[in-house]
């Protein structure tokens, strides 16, 4: 994840590189909101989704710090 200015530019106050989270093997993100607070919520998937009888989400938040 990165945030870029509206000059196209990456943001270095939000990230020096962007920023990753180890969720485990074939997950990609579907949903991204931003909060009135600040705090990024990511909604995401198993890649295999569709053939599996359980299928695994994943939900993570990123605090502002």
């Amino acid at each position: 994840m990165a945030r870029y200015t509206t000059g196209g530019q990456l943001d270095t106050t939000f990230s020096s590189g962007g920023l990753t989270t180890d969720v485990g093997n074939s997950t990609f993100a579907i949903g991204l909101a931003i909060q009135s607070d600040g705090k990024i919520v990511a909604l995401g998937g198993n890649a295999n989704l569709a053939g599996e009888s359980n299928p695994r989400f994943t939900l993570a938040r990123y605090l502002a710090q």
